[in-house]
Formats: C-alpha cells, structure tokens, sequence
C-alpha cells in the first residue's frame, strides 16, 4: 500500500513540472492545466474565454480565416484548442480545465498561413476556478513594406532628363508619412512597417535644374505581413517656351548690345535671370514644367543702360508642345 501512495505522488508531481494537460476518465476528476491537473476531485480547475477581434473587426471581416491562441509556457495537446477556424469560432473560444493562476495568453490571425494580425506583446490573464474568466482581445494588424519604382514610360532617367524622383507618401488617415528625394537611378523607394490600409504616393521627377518635368499620384493598398510592391509611371509635365524679342516692331538691334530677361513662374519663384547677345534674336528654355510664366525683358546698350523694355508679359508652357512669344520692347525714353 506504501508503494502506491508513493506513485501517485510521483505521478502528482510529473504533472506539476511539466505543463501538460492532464485529462482523466474519473467522475471526479477533470482535467488541469498549466501547474497542476485537476486530479482524483482535488484542486478546482477554470475555464478560460478568449473573445478576440482582429483591427476592431470580426474574423471574417477582418480575413482571417484561422485563430492560433497560445498560452505561454502551457501545453495544451490538443492542437484543436490552440488553432482554430475562424468559420468555427468567429467571436472566440474557451480552453477548459486550467490550474487557478497568472498566464500569458498570445492571439495571432492568418490567412494561407501568411500572419496578417499578431499582439505586440502577451496578455496576462488571471484564471480562478468556479468563475468566469473571459477577456476580450483586440488584436493588431501585422505590419508590411511598401515599395514603389518609378517608370518613364519605358526611356531610362538619362533619357527622361530625370536627375533625382521626390517621393511623397501620404497615410491612410491622410497624414504625411515621408517626403523625400532620391537618385533616379535607384530605381525606386521601399517603406518599411507599414500598417494596413491605403496609402497615397506623389511621384516628382526633377531635371538637373530642379524642375519638375515627370509626376504622378497613385493610391496604393498596403497588405498586412507582405511585401506590397508597384510601379507607377510618370507623366511628362514638361514644355518648352521660347520668347523673341523686337524693338518696337524692329528686330534690329541698334543700340541694343544685350538683352537681360528675367521670368518668373506662377508662385513668383525665378527661373532665369540672365543676359544675352542681342544677336541672338531669342532664347528657349527646354523642359520647363507646364504653367504661367512672366518674362521680363530689358534692351541694354554697351555700358549696361535700358534704352528698352517689356515688363510683366504673361507666357504659358503647356507639356509636350514648344509655346513661342514675341514680345516686343518699348523705348524707355
């Protein structure tokens, strides 16, 4: 009789160092787990509840179609219990026979066995027995990457006339996330650990003097634990704009050695102020981005005087079309 006492004992304490679940037939047993079992009508055992949403949603709307729950450091043998679908269980599931006690309890939701929603951390739950131990969980989703290359039509960006790419990424709630440039040839920016949802991206390309001449915008949805990548392919917003000048209907120089112009574009910003040989007959500046722009043009003689001048002429650039003006020059005296 010694013998027996003594095995059951040892049986006793197995099952307290292990974890396990340890489940009997008997009437007055059950079954325990984590610590200890519930054993021969000993110690009371508890059920634990976990009621979960995924980003505030149902499994279903959330598209998860299966719910691992896990509970640290406990092993629960029947993997039914742990991983479960969401088809089956939509709201959330109860694990019976647990040992009174603190436990750290993890819920993760997958698709295809991809994660698109795990916990930042484990949450602590108290189980009593003979008691309602539920808890609700509200469970994030996994972060992605974003990744977007640039495309001019198929030329390269020496071709394009493309020197750097500003990217501009906009957040679902409509909050700046990253405002940046980079070398065209890169070929392209990636974001890392974004959330969920759909994100607006605004593409300027910049030629070697700054201009804008490519843009675009595009929205774009970023998926949860994926590398979401897109190619986005600019528009030319770029045109030319040439401006001759005359002298009061003559395209005689005379006295005129040089002609200062000066343009300005619509936000007042200038984009040339230089002087050149009257001889010339005009200038043209190549890709400039579309819009209004006002040239000011001035007649100088050898020693630099203004014997004519137009001030405040209104030109236009519209994309992929060269916009020529005569302005003609007024006497200053």
């Amino acid at each position: 009789m010694k013998a027996v006492k003594l095995l059951m004992v040892a049986l006793f304490t197995l099952a307290a160092t292990t974890g396990c679940i340890i489940k009997t037939t008997s009437n007055g047993g059950g079954s325990g787990v984590g610590g200890g079992g519930g054993g021969g009508g000993g110690l009371s055992t508890g059920d634990l509840t976990v009621l979960y949403l995924f980003g505030g949603a149902r499994c279903d709307v959330a598209g998860v179609t299966e719910i691992r729950v896990n509970v640290v450091g406990v092993d629960v043998a029947d993997s039914d219990t742990k991983t479960v679908r969401c088809a089956d269980f939509p709201e959330g599931i109860t694990i019976k026979g647990f040992t009174p006690g603190s436990y750290d309890v993890e819920v993760s939701g997958t698709v295809d066995g991809r994660p698109l929603y795990a916990m930042d951390a484990p949450l602590r739950v108290e189980v009593r027995s003979n008691a309602d131990n539920s808890y609700d969980v509200n469970v994030p989703a996994v972060a992605g990457d974003l990744a977007v290359y640039w495309d001019f039509g198929g030329k390269d960006c020496s071709a394009a006339g493309v020197s750097e790419v500003r990217a501009i990424l906009y957040d679902p709630s409509n909050e700046l996330l990253g405002d940046a440039r980079y070398p065209c040839d890169a070929g392209g920016v990636e974001w890392t650990l974004v959330q969920p949802g759909t994100y607006t991206v605004l593409l300027q390309a910049l030629s070697d003097f700054g201009e804008v001449t490519w843009a675009a915008e595009a929205t774009l949805m970023a998926t949860a634990g994926a590398a979401n990548d897109y190619t986005v392919t600019l528009e030319h917003v770029a045109g030319n704009l040439t401006l001759y000048w005359t002298f009061e209907g003559s395209g005689v120089c005379g006295a005129v050695a040089e002609v200062r112009v000066q343009l300005s574009d619509a936000s007042g910003r200038t984009v040339d102020d230089s002087r050149y040989d009257c001889s010339f007959g005009g200038v043209t500046y190549d890709e400039l981005p579309e819009g209004s722009y006002t040239a000011t043009l001035e007649g100088l003689d050898g020693a630099g005087l203004i014997l004519y001048r137009a001030a405040g002429v209104t030109t236009t650039v519209i994309r992929d079309r060269t916009s020529e003006y005569t302005i003609d020059l007024r006497a200053t005296n």
